[in-house]
């Protein structure tokens, strides 16, 4: 089986997706019988050692010297695989005459404009043009939810072609493609496979020196992860956690992701983490909160419940399908159910760890099912 693999989606900048898409590449690779060639920019920046690496696994394409297109006819591909397919609204995707499986991860940008949710967020002087003209004239070409729509509809025209299949990570992203890609709707069935579990790093030695001084310190903290991306709801957090601390004296918060300098002495703020770092704060976090807005999928949470750790979640988009009963919800708007839920935590606390280590579980084993059947439906031409 000859494969033109999707490489951009692991260029320019780490995500959850470039992760997927390096998983998968692995998975194919361990098949011997898979002709594998990358595909890539060479005018985005590969990260760490990804370009050494891949140069002695694969044939590299570059997207600027031919179309994909011309790719396919030329080098007689079976399949192309495109593991964000959100990375490639600006590329020509007309024509390609092979089988192309396309993931979904989420849409999360269209529901944050659809529903309004980015005028929650602070409004800087950088962005007030921008939020002006959402807010008064949110149906001219112009505004922030008609240019993202302009951008879905040029990767919609490739979706609903016959050759495509089409996956995504969950019932309600599923759904959600559905609703916004109309001529989608229920007439293409989207495969609903879990991304695979992330690999785990541990060691005992920390890397980071405040990390280490929590940790010394034996004091309880709660984790928020990822504190940068907007989607992620920090606000609500740092709005509460004053009345935490009058529940809670010696309750600490530890921020990921945020290199700001915060007053607050009970506030640490930490930028880059170890992926070592990350999984011992989550291992001794006395609860992780995770009151995103938009959500996929959501690896945080199994991250943390892996160790037993509680989980304080939004109760809106894909968390309580991929959650279930293992944690406990809130409203990612209201800071007085959040305060709410801490309290409640405390006085469940060790049935939630067991209920999230069984939930762990349950999900890993989703997980390697799933992933077992993507490899197999790529590399065999296979269908869902």
């Amino acid at each position: 089986m000859k494969i033109l693999f999707d490489l951009i989606s692991i260029q320019k900048y780490h995500s959850g997706g470039g992760e997927y898409v390096k998983k998968v590449l692995d998975g194919l690779l361990s098949k011997s019988d898979n002709i594998i060639l990358g595909l890539f920019n060479s005018k985005l920046s590969f990260l760490d050692e990804d370009l050494k690496s891949l140069r002695t696994k694969i044939q590299l394409l570059d997207i600027s010297k031919n179309t994909i297109s011309e790719y396919v006819t030329l080098y007689k591909v079976d399949i192309l695989f495109i593991g964000i397919i959100q990375r490639y609204i600006g590329y020509n995707l007309e024509n390609i005459k092979c089988k192309i499986v396309c993931v979904i991860h989420d849409i999360g940008d269209m529901e944050f404009l659809d529903n309004r949710i980015h005028f929650l967020s602070q409004c800087s002087l950088k962005n007030y043009l921008r939020l002006s003209v959402d807010y008064w004239f949110p149906c001219i070409k112009y505004s922030t939810l008609c240019r993202t729509i302009s951008h879905y509809k040029k990767i919609e025209s490739l979706l609903v072609q016959n050759n495509v299949v089409i996956i995504t990570v969950s019932k309600y992203t599923a759904n959600s493609i559905k609703y916004y890609f109309p001529k989608i709707g229920d007439r293409k069935n989207i495969n609903i496979l879990y991304p695979p579990s992330k690999q785990y790093i541990r060691k005992d030695i920390i890397d980071n020196d405040k990390i280490e001084m929590i940790l010394s310190s034996g004091k309880r903290y709660i984790l928020f992860v990822n504190a940068n991306r907007e989607n992620k709801n920090f606000n609500i957090v740092s709005k509460c956690f004053s009345r935490i601390k009058e529940s809670f004296p010696d309750m600490l918060l530890v921020v990921t992701g945020q290199n700001k300098k915060i007053s607050n002495k009970d506030v640490i703020s930490l930028d880059y983490v170890s992926a070592s770092d990350i999984e011992n704060l989550y291992m001794h976090a006395w609860v992780l909160i995770y009151p995103s807005l938009t959500e996929g999928f959501g690896y945080p949470p199994i991250e943390a419940m892996k160790y037993g750790t509680p989980v304080i979640s939004s109760n809106v988009c894909s968390m309580p399908e991929i959650l279930d009963d293992a944690v406990l919800y809130c409203s990612p708007f209201y800071v007085n159910d959040l305060f709410y839920r801490i309290r409640l935590l405390e006085e469940k606390y060790q049935y939630y760890k067991l209920k999230g280590k069984e939930q762990y579980q349950k999900i890993l084993k989703r997980q390697k099912g799933d992933f077992h059947r993507l490899i197999n439906m790529i590399s065999k031409y296979d269908s869902i």
